[in-house]
């Protein structure tokens, strides 16, 4: 978008992706003085990040998930933060969910976990972010999430 007060542009690019350049030029209404600039842009593949939403510190943007997470509460919220798409495609994603490759029912950004009495382990969850209105926008997500054993262990889907 250009013009008057605008400082956002938005660029969809094909299916093979190459650099842009963008160009920039402003001028000063009151004094007429100018200026410009360029700069090359290359894309970026989309990428989720997964986060806890705690019920009481709410999200701890400040720490995403590693690939291997040890837990020792028996219940966790995690909050699936996808980047590089745009946020005219937000209501066009699907989020599907799946544990130890089974699919789970939840379908929405946040998904809660908690473990079964008396089980330990580990278990593999992964999500799958599509943008429903750009077929090739995906991106994918996985965590190995452990329970202590001292704890308990194996999860079920979100609460009944």
């Amino acid at each position: 978008k250009s013009g008057f007060g605008k400082n956002t542009f938005t660029v969809q690019e094909g299916i093979i992706d190459k650099p842009i350049t963008v160009e920039v030029s402003a001028e000063n209404i009151q004094t007429g003085e100018t200026g410009d600039d360029q700069i090359t842009v290359s894309s970026r593949a989309p990428v989720t990040v997964l986060y806890e939403n705690h019920p009481l510190n709410g999200l701890t943007l400040n720490k995403a998930f590693g690939n291997d997470t040890v837990l020792a509460d028996p219940e966790i919220s995690l909050f699936a933060a996808p980047f590089n798409m745009s946020l005219e495609s937000f209501p066009f994603l699907t989020f599907s969910w799946s544990m130890n490759g089974t699919p789970l029912s939840e379908t929405s950004q946040n998904i809660i976990l908690r473990t079964k009495d008396g089980v330990s382990g580990t278990s593999a969850v992964s999500l799958e972010v599509q943008n429903g209105q750009q077929f090739l926008q995906k991106t994918a997500s996985a965590l190995n999430l452990t329970y202590d054993v001292a704890q308990k262990s194996v999860f079920n889907s979100s609460p009944q």
